[in-house]
């Protein structure tokens, strides 16, 4: 099979590629031998947070990547543009929402023979670090049943709503 790359595009109004963005308007990034790739993205003033996942060599990570509005890694986040968030087995975001200065996201964590999941929801600070006032170690793993699936999150008054789907 082939790796996997994030990659994501912008366009222009009538529908061009923005070669303001990377030169071309696409970015690819190659992480070398590892599986990586994007499920969402949201614009943090002018910089790009995408959510997905990323493989280090022995498990996905949930992981939140963020890129300068030129395409490039942004270096302020996490030291290296990239936040691998480990629950601790099979690791994959799907949603992600910003409220007061912070990064919301949600997805699974399947267990290593993928035989159950549960919901993952975190939250970060602006630069990339787990804000430990959330959960005591921003991270939240939530079981309904025994797969399920955390989707795309909001927030209201402060209060998370995950949605997903439970089997």
């Amino acid at each position: 099979y082939s790796l996997c790359n994030v990659a994501f595009a912008r366009l222009n109004t009538n529908g061009t590629l923005d070669p303001s963005l990377s030169g071309d308007g696409k970015v690819i990034t190659d992480f070398g031998s590892g599986n990586n790739g994007g499920a969402d993205l949201i614009m943090q003033g002018g910089k790009i947070l995408v959510i997905g996942y990323s493989h280090d060599g022995t498990s996905y990570n949930a992981t939140v990547y963020r890129y300068l509005s030129n395409g490039n890694l942004d270096p302020t986040f996490s030291g290296d543009g990239i936040r691998p968030i480990n629950f601790g087995a099979e690791d994959y975001l799907s949603g992600v929402a910003l409220y007061s200065g912070k990064i919301y996201v949600t997805g699974y964590s399947q267990t290593s023979d993928f035989s159950a999941s549960d919901i993952i929801t975190a939250r970060l600070n602006s630069n990339g670090t787990l804000d430990t006032t959330f959960s005591g170690d921003g991270r939240v793993k939530t079981n309904l049943g025994t797969n399920d699936y955390g989707f795309d999150l909001a927030i209201s008054g402060g209060k998370v709503v995950v949605a997903g789907k439970s089997d």
